[in-house]
């Protein structure tokens, strides 16, 4: 069977001057308040997971939602107050720049305890019924009628989805497994906003932003880096590490403490490093660890296309006829290669060889 390759071709001669670029990311300027009015009707938790784009003059352009927990009012009230957000815009070498996919959790919160509304927990012993007798179809389908039409807190939000990562691993469904702890281990970007008629809500721990409490969150992450090793998403296992690190001390001999250590002389290595991916429900995600990229796809005509989501650079490419680079200015990137289902689809990476004089 034919592979088409398609190779991010680095030029030596541009790479001295790429690999002395300096990226300061943006930073939202004031007090980090959001008042989005008074929200009538019972109380209820809200979340908004979004992208923006932040303009070179510091103004919040594209508004992509991501995932969340919320209804249209809200939605309507909260978009015009994240665009009207002001940040010191992202630098490249010192120079203002537009900045991509700035990643922003809206949280608005009647309780920051683990609360939970009445019913939820025989809701919750249904679907550990489910699971227990191996029914895993069903058990996430009756977590998803929850997280649609039931729950009213982030951390009820939050706990489902970590209650969603064994369930898809189960039913065979990785990459749907990885998606649900992200969303378990969200932690939101303001911790004050307005909630309903007369309450002002603040945050009872400022240095606890996360939704769901210490014990299950390690958890979540723990769950996380080992599905993201599973999948060779490298970069995302790392971050997904050090997010652990940073709350638990572990152990050098701890399974994820040698797997995190194996990788990194795997990544300091000079050797290639290769990921394989598989076209499901129409796209595969990549987010590469290294600049130099080489890409196999089977079937030969499988990838129809490839945008190229940097910090400061996106556009879109055709997999047949591509050829570019990832320079270091560009910031960190990420690849969404849209084809045919269930193609097969191998990466390598190389490190960047740098001229000699």
């Amino acid at each position: 069977m034919k592979r088409f390759h398609l190779m991010l071709i680095v030029f030596g001669s541009l790479l001295a001057g790429m690999c002395q670029a300096q990226i300061s990311p943006p930073v939202a300027k004031g007090d980090h308040r959001l008042n989005l009015g008074s929200l009538y009707g019972p109380p209820r938790d809200r979340i908004m997971v979004l992208d923006l784009t932040i303009k070179q003059d510091g103004k919040v352009g594209d508004v992509d939602v991501v995932s969340g927990f919320f209804d249209d009012v809200y939605k309507a009230r909260a978009l015009p107050a994240v665009r009207g957000i002001q940040f010191a815009p992202a630098t490249l070498n010192g120079a203002p720049v537009e900045f991509h996919g700035y990643r922003f959790v809206l949280a608005s919160r009647a309780t920051f305890t683990t609360s939970t509304h009445p019913g939820f927990e025989s809701n919750y012993q249904k679907v550990t019924a489910l699971t227990n007798a191996g029914d895993f179809a069903a058990a996430e389908a009756l977590v998803q009628e929850q997280i649609k039409n039931r729950i009213t807190t982030v951390f009820e939000y939050a706990f489902l989805n970590e209650t969603l990562i064994p369930i898809y691993v189960k039913l065979q469904r990785p990459y749907d497994a990885l998606r649900a702890s992200r969303i378990a281990t969200l932690k939101s970007g303001f911790q004050q906003t307005e909630y309903f008629t007369g309450s002002h809500i603040q945050a009872n721990d400022p240095n606890w932003p996360y939704f769901l409490p210490k014990e299950l969150l390690v958890d979540a992450l723990r769950k996380r880096f080992a599905l993201a090793m599973s999948l060779e998403r490298f970069g995302e296992a790392g971050a997904a590490y050090r997010e652990l690190t940073s709350l638990q001390p572990l152990a050098d001999d701890d399974p994820i403490s040698v797997l995190a250590s194996n990788l990194e002389k795997r990544r300091r290595s000079p050797q290639p490093m290769t990921v394989h991916g598989k076209i499901e429900h129409g796209e595969w995600e990549f987010s590469p660890t290294r600049r130099a990229i080489s890409v196999e796809a089977s079937p030969a005509t499988a990838i129809h296309s490839v945008d190229v989501n940097c910090n400061l650079h996106r556009e879109t490419r055709n997999f047949e006829t591509a050829k570019w680079t990832l320079p270091p200015p560009w910031g960190a990137c990420t690849l969404l290669f849209h084809g045919d289902e269930n193609a097969d689809i191998v990466v390598t990476e190389n490190m960047l060889q740098l001229p000699f004089n």
